[in-house]
């Protein structure tokens, strides 16, 4: 059936295909059993990042900035590769969407988490007091980002030269909403 064909997938790159529609509807996503990552960078998707999402047990890297992908981030993120505990995901990239709300205390499960891009969203509040208290390199969040007009007592981030940007341990974990 078409589970059996799903289940040899292991790696979807969408990237820069001027793809149309809402993500909140792709059912059976959960399905992909053995995909490692997923491109869907440079599209048009609209809609919520679907909570199947959490029910693949592979996935390593998950990429989707420069849509317009809105809504909360599900909790059912924290649940990727939870199950088999074989990989971790070690790379979410989400930045340039209207993702709105906080950041999901369940994304600390991901310990071997090295990327976390979440900058020029909307999200609000601080990070998960679950978080680890010392950021990996090329970590990036915009709850610790500084809003448009940047108080004095917040420093700015830095950048590399592959365009990671490193959050400062200074870096207060709450901002002003």
């Amino acid at each position: 059936g078409p589970g059996c064909q799903l289940a040899v997938i292991t790696s979807i790159s969408l990237e820069s295909n001027n793809l149309v529609g809402n993500l909140s509807g792709w059912h059976g996503v959960g399905a992909l059993t053995n995909l490692t990552t997923l491109d869907l960078s440079r599209n048009s998707l609209v809609g919520t990042l679907p909570t199947q999402l959490g029910e693949i047990q592979t996935l390593q890297t998950f990429m989707a900035p420069q849509n317009s992908l809105g809504g909360f981030l599900p909790t059912e993120l924290g649940q990727i590769n939870r199950r088999f505990a074989v990989e971790d995901l070690t790379e979410l990239t989400l930045r340039m969407n209207q993702i709105s709300g906080s950041l999901p205390s369940e994304l600390a499960y991901h310990t071997g988490m090295r990327k976390l891009d979440m900058r020029f969203n909307r999200l609000s509040g601080s990070l998960p007091a679950e978080m680890p208290a010392e950021m990996p390199t090329g970590m990036s969040t915009s709850p610790r980002r500084c809003p448009r007009r940047c108080p004095r007592a917040c420093p700015g981030p830095r950048g590399d030269a592959r365009g990671h940007v490193h959050v400062p341990a200074e870096m207060p974990a709450e901002m002003p909403a």
